[in-house]
């Protein structure tokens, strides 16, 4: 019951609400009266219709206004800037239509109607969500390494269970791998931010046009999910209307509003990380209440509907949810996509000769889009892809979005190279990394396989599948036009191109690496568990198979080893692969080279220049994202902790280090009074149990869901 206070204060809204045409679909059928409340009327709550009470008709044109008070302004996170005062760094929109509800997506779908029964302003809206919130023991987006109490499946493609297997067997490590989860310094956020009223927070009209700018020049290339045109003539009439404009033909419905606003806040979550107007240590923050603000503004039903936009919006929350900590959003965003995409029949088209050209071209972006993530995500969660079969829609046309048409068929100018170049190889290679997740899938060797068995998977299943496979990366790498090819200049920072052409060359060319590492890296794990099995028979004679498998595992290296160059020397500009998944990248590598000394096929010494060099890298490209993605402070501690353990620093205490390096010895070349005290040496306890070491949480929990690591 209300109190007579709360009645007061309810009746007095009532009758401010009724002067504008904001009633429910049901009333409206009904032609009673309607108070308008969201997300169920008093009414439809009376009647038992809380259900049916939807809001989807149009309503009077929204007005936006400029906050001017710092308060208001800030009330929805801090978003100080570089050069930029926190004042005039949001401007606010009166929230009548859908738009304005704080209820998220997922949040809508999962939470129970009684809950939604009850008025905001009488039961803490934080309250609901939490108990349906998805709890935090999950990895981050990219899956680069999970909470070591989490209990997802992360199949033999993944990061995470590469580096359990390569860990498993030596008792000295799995002291040391245990890393206890750290307590984020910061305060958990909650999962759905709470609305100031209606007022609904979106940013100034300069950062907007330069987060959506930041937006096409480094995400839109990538993944060209948005139609340019369309979106910036939505764009263009949003801002003119906020000027005072009349023309309100720009949406059609209410529904299509809210669907633009969540797109245009996720385009800023997204773009923001890329701006100089916002400090790195905050782009974190400030592109996740762009991502909550995204939620809030689109609270209608999900599985109930089903249209080309909702795909778009869907595909876009998990390209930003790879950035954070949100691991199972990010998975099941894409999932959904998926559907959606199936519904609307994206995925056939037999019987779709009447669309224009620019129908078409968005229809096979999209679908291609899900495709590329479907199997990026598998990748690095090592899940089942949802799209098993070749995907057998043509490749969009190689066309600037300019140049599409609604009538006729347009085409790109001469000498002119387009953008989506990048979209469309990396497309092609996405088809090469599905029958790479099946061959890893099915033919990385058990850890619990005798030695013949392991010989025996070798040489019938993981050596001639590998060639076949490579040949193919081989074949792909020699048919890519020059203005994709990563070549030496580019591994060194000398490279005169544009950066344009820089930006497509650097994420082709480390999704191209990452996919042969993937490829050839359960050829070097099988000869770790060669190596490691005392009752092996040992031959002194060789193989032809020895030889072609030894030649495997040093490509597997030296593709390590060009991977960490193709990042090392690109660090400067941010015309290169997203930072979270350059972590992801970087600590993928760094794993290689640590199975690498365990092999005895290779006969890698860590105190080698060109390992001791890599290594080092590996640590600085993790500490230059230290400020921005927890997740490489935990890596870069934990590959320290590892480090620790495997190897022993064969140089006294104020002993400087030189260029070459210090003498490095494998653990198990180590005596058991060698071994370092880690309870000394690392800030904080570690334990017996190896699952925990693999275990460990990379990411603030606040922040990473990835690859599932998560670019």
């Amino acid at each position: 019951m209300l109190s007579p206070n709360h009645r007061v204060k309810f009746e007095a809204r009532k009758r401010k609400r009724l002067r504008f045409n904001g009633a429910c679909d049901a009333c409206r059928d009904r032609k009673t009266r309607c108070d308008g409340r969201r997300p169920i009327c008093v009414a439809c709550e009376n009647r038992g219709l809380g259900p049916c009470c939807r809001y989807t008709r149009q309503q009077g044109h929204r007005q936006l206004r400029v906050s001017t008070t710092y308060e208001e302004g800030a009330a929805q996170g801090p978003y100080s800037t570089d050069g930029v005062a926190p004042a005039s760094t949001f401007a606010s929109a009166s929230a009548s239509a859908p738009a304005s509800a704080s209820a998220s997506a997922s949040a809508s779908s999962s939470r129970p109607k009684s809950r939604s029964r009850c008025d905001s302003s009488d039961s803490p809206r934080h309250a609901s969500v939490s108990t349906w919130e998805s709890p935090t023991k999950e990895s981050d987006g990219l899956a680069t390494l999970t909470s070591y109490d989490d209990n997802s499946t992360y199949g033999s493609s993944s990061t995470v269970a590469f580096f359990r297997r390569i860990l498993s067997g030596d008792d000295a490590l799995r002291k040391a791998v245990r890393l206890e989860r750290a307590e984020d310094s910061q305060p958990r956020r909650p999962s759905v931010s709470e609305p100031k009223g209606d007022i609904m927070m979106l940013p100034r009209r300069r950062n907007a046009d330069q987060f959506v700018s930041c937006y096409w020049q480094f995400i839109h290339p990538i993944f060209p999910i948005l139609h340019k045109p369309t979106f910036l003539e939505q764009y263009y009439q949003f801002w003119s209307t906020e000027s005072g404009s009349k023309d309100d033909g720009s949406f059609k419905s209410d529904r299509e509003q809210a669907v633009f606003l969540s797109v245009l806040n996720l385009v800023c979550a997204l773009g923001c990380q890329f701006s100089d107007l916002v400090r790195d240590a905050q782009k974190t923050s400030v592109a996740y209440d762009f991502y909550e603000r995204s939620r809030q503004s689109f609270d209608h039903d999900w599985l109930d509907s089903a249209d080309a936009s909702l795909v778009q919006l869907l595909l876009l929350s998990g390209v930003y949810l790879q950035s954070t900590q949100h691991a199972n959003r990010c998975w099941n965003s894409i999932g959904l996509a998926i559907r959606i995409s199936q519904i609307l029949g994206l995925h056939d088209e037999t019987h779709k000769s009447n669309m224009s050209q620019l129908q078409r071209e968005t229809r096979r972006r999209i679908w291609h889009t899900c495709v590329s993530l479907d199997r990026l995500l598998s990748m690095t969660f090592g899940r089942p892809t949802m799209v098993h079969e070749p995907n057998n829609v043509p490749l969009p046309l190689n066309m600037d979005d300019e140049h599409l048409r609604v009538d006729g068929e347009g085409s790109q100018p001469r000498n002119t190279q387009s953008y989506l170049g990048l979209f469309v190889f990396s497309c092609k290679l996405m088809e090469i990394l599905r029958d790479v997740l099946h061959f890893v899938t099915t033919c990385e060797p058990s850890a619990d396989r005798s030695s013949a068995e392991v010989a025996s998977t070798l040489r019938s299943k993981l050596l001639v599948q590998a060639l076949e496979i490579n040949r193919r990366l081989d074949q792909f790498s020699e048919a890519l036009p020059r203005c994709l090819i990563l070549e030496e200049a580019d591994l060194s920072g000398s490279s005169a191109s544009s950066n344009e052409e820089r930006l497509q060359k650097q994420v082709l060319g480390c999704r191209f690496l990452l996919t042969r590492l993937l490829l050839l890296r359960p050829l070097l794990l099988a000869t770790t568990s060669v190596a490691g099995n005392e009752s092996a028979p040992i031959s002194s004679a060789e193989t032809l198979d020895d030889g072609v498998i030894r030649q495997c595992c040093q490509l597997c290296i030296s593709t390590a080893y060009r991977l960490i160059d193709a990042i090392h020397s690109n660090l400067g500009t941010l015309y290169r692969s997203s930072g979270w998944h350059t972590v992801y990248f970087t600590f993928s590598s760094a794993i290689v080279l640590l199975a690498s000394l365990k092999s005895d096929v290779v006969m890698i010494q860590a105190s080698e220049p060109e390992f001791h060099t890599h290594w080092i890298r590996c640590l600085a490209i993790l500490d230059h994202h230290k400020t921005r993605i927890p997740s490489a402070t935990h890596a870069s501690r934990l590959l320290t902790t590892v480090q620790h353990r495997m190897f022993k620093q064969g140089y006294h205490a104020g002993q400087q280090v030189t260029p070459q390096g210090v003498r490095i010895t494998p653990a198990s070349h180590l005596d058991t009074a060698d071994v370092p005290n880690l309870d000394e040496s690392i800030p904080f306890p570690v334990d017996d149990n190896i699952q925990d070491y693999f275990g460990t949480n990379l990411t603030n929990l606040d922040w990473l869901e990835f690859f599932q690591s998560e670019n």
